[in-house]
């Protein structure tokens, strides 16, 4: 099958099928900044640490049982739904999309937590460097930002002959320890 108004179609199909456990995640979200201010303002750092970690074992709970609905039943809720015949046999798709919102919302609490103690740079630089490490791991040639640029100044390199992350990641790059200390100052503070 190749591209088009089919592939699209399924692809959208599968989106709303995953998009069923929004309604509980996304109330989960609404209460997570209000209870992680108070949390930080009444009990310190360590505690919304502390409420991160358990706020994120809930959401995987959660999303993990409908990480398994989707896997066990994903293709016969997919053809109830959706009875063309285009529809079947992708239950392949369902598992990976229901796999990235399980894991979306596993760090959700963590990026929350963060941002409620003004570290808000850490979760960018972690989002910005989660989006290049894909976009190398694709093979992707694509022009490289001027975000990244400023990235790869401080470190002397030309990001367009290097690429957006050599000497970027990997034990001991520059990024993983800008946003370790951030995270680590976060832990570490009273």
């Amino acid at each position: 099958m190749t591209g088009g108004a089919v592939v699209t179609g399924i692809y959208a199909a599968c989106t709303s099928i995953v998009a069923f456990a929004n309604p509980l995640i996304f109330g989960f979200f609404n209460i997570l900044t209000p209870r992680f201010v108070r949390t930080l303002r009444s009990e310190g750092l360590l505690a919304l640490r502390r409420q991160a970690a358990r706020d994120a074992l809930v959401l995987g709970a959660v999303m993990a049982t409908f990480f398994v609905l989707v896997l066990l039943f994903g293709d016969e809720l997919m053809q109830l739904l959706y009875p063309g015949s285009e529809y079947r046999g992708n239950g392949h798709t369902l598992v990976v999309l229901a796999a990235a919102s399980m894991v979306a919302a596993i760090g959700a609490p963590a990026a929350v937590a963060l941002m409620t103690a003004e570290h808000a740079r850490a979760v960018a630089l972690i989002a910005a460097g989660t989006a290049a490490h894909l976009h190398s791991r694709m093979g992707a040639d694509v022009e490289v930002g001027p975000c990244w640029r400023s990235l790869c100044a401080p470190h002397r390199r030309d990001c367009r002959k290097s690429g957006p992350l050599d000497g970027l990641h990997g034990r001991g790059g520059a990024f993983p320890g800008t946003a370790r200390a951030h995270i680590t100052k976060l832990g570490e503070a009273k």
